[in-house]
């Protein structure tokens, strides 16, 4: 969430966090989240040098059991956003493999797995007219976390109008899909906010 809202360091703050519960706890899952985690920092940071050596880590310490990851839609997206990256939209696709949605414990995860698979469609070319129905549902059902979610990564979807200097891609969902409901978007999720207790 931090990363949407545009907080680098906060997240960065959770990442130690996490990598610290991870060591404490030796167990396979908490690692491959750290190890996401921390590509999905270097994304958002602009480094997919530094990112796409994490995703092959992930997918060497999770095997054959991804889908038994707390968030294996993430895990998903990111592996999906790594062939993209590096071997192309025909890398991609031979992939061979749909996004097996009824795994993941999310609706939101599944989403976010059907957004980048359309926005990178749309990018190469393949799906260029008509309606984008991915993005469609995540404004219909006001699903609209895993589209900032890749916004925030680099992943830009080209039904949706570029950021402006500065903004987060949390502002920009809230921008482009306003809500009568949505009053201000916050810059931060308040990890570093001082307890009065």
């Amino acid at each position: 969430m931090a990363l949407v809202l545009g907080s680098v360091a906060e997240a960065e703050h959770a990442l130690e966090r996490c990598e610290e519960g991870a060591r404490r706890s030796g167990l396979w899952r908490h690692k491959v989240t750290a190890v996401m985690t921390r590509a999905e920092i270097d994304l958002c940071r602009g480094r997919p040098e530094l990112a796409w050596p994490l995703v092959e880590e992930a997918a060497v310490i999770a095997g054959d059991r991804s889908h038994l990851l707390p968030e294996a839609g993430f895990y998903e997206r990111l592996q999906r956003q790594f062939y993209w990256a590096t071997r192309g939209y025909e890398g991609l696709r031979s992939l061979a493999r749909p996004a097996p949605t009824a795994l993941y414990d999310s609706l939101g995860e599944a989403l976010e797995v059907r957004l980048f698979d359309e926005a990178a469609s749309r990018i190469a070319g393949d799906q260029t007219e008509g309606p984008a129905p991915a993005l469609e549902e995540a404004v219909t059902t006001g699903l609209l976390g895993p589209l900032a979610r890749l916004l925030a990564v680099g992943v830009h979807h080209p039904a949706v109008p570029q950021r402006l200097n500065g903004e987060s891609a949390a502002q920009l969902v809230a921008r482009v899909f306003p809500h009568s409901e949505r009053t201000v978007v916050p810059s931060s999720v308040g990890l570093f906010a001082v307890s009065e207790d």
